[in-house]
């Protein structure tokens, strides 16, 4: 599940782009969530401004002037800022985002009598287990991507495991990124990490 730092780290990043912002418009891809999406929400929130982000525990709470988006990010989810022309390039394999913030599976099959058996029930295994021999399967892929995809000093984040997060930092300072912090979870264990591209490696 998303961590308190995480989450909140989302919200500093998308707070920015969104704050005053008005609802052009909503497309739905998948309304059947697990609370299914209100039917009639593309029509009723087009032309709302948003007022605020903030997050509630580890919910994010979109504000607008009637009611509110409340998101969580899932095990694996993320949120994208694109612009219009990137819309339009969306096929172009050259698109750059300014942050990247990814929660990938980092627990080994192994730890399987750890996990809490309501994650157990609501969330994919491919959503939570490495299903390799290589821990940092996911975390070497995303860096790779990064490359092509991250704009120069653009920002990437990760939530890892308490026992591999020292690799996944060496992996990013092989790759010359800097900056590198790394964030404990509400339970003081080290958890999230952070850190800035200042071009291709």
């Amino acid at each position: 599940m998303p961590e308190l730092p995480e989450v909140e780290t989302t919200v500093a990043g998308i707070k920015p782009y969104l704050i005053d912002t008005m609802i052009e418009r909503l497309v739905i891809r998948q309304p059947q969530l697990r609370w299914p999406v209100t039917q009639g929400i593309e029509d009723t929130a087009i032309g709302l401004k948003i007022e605020n982000v903030s997050r509630r525990a580890k919910y994010i709470l979109i504000s607008l002037t009637t009611g509110s988006f409340l998101i969580h990010l899932g095990m694996s989810g993320s949120l994208r800022l694109i612009t219009n022309a990137d819309l339009l390039k969306k096929h172009d394999h050259t698109i750059k985002f300014d942050i990247i913030v990814s929660n990938p599976p980092y627990v080994h099959k192994k730890e399987k009598n750890l996990i809490s058996n309501v994650v157990l029930k609501n969330e994919p295994s491919e959503a939570i287990f490495v299903n390799s021999d290589d821990d940092l399967l996911f975390y070497k892929t995303i860096i790779n991507f990064s490359k092509s995809h991250l704009k120069q000093k653009g920002i990437i984040y990760f939530e890892c495991h308490k026992e591999t997060i020292n690799q996944v930092k060496n992996l990013l300072i092989i790759n010359k990124f800097t900056d590198i912090e790394i964030k404990k979870d509400s339970f003081g264990i080290n958890r999230m990490i952070k850190a800035n591209s200042y071009g291709d490696a």
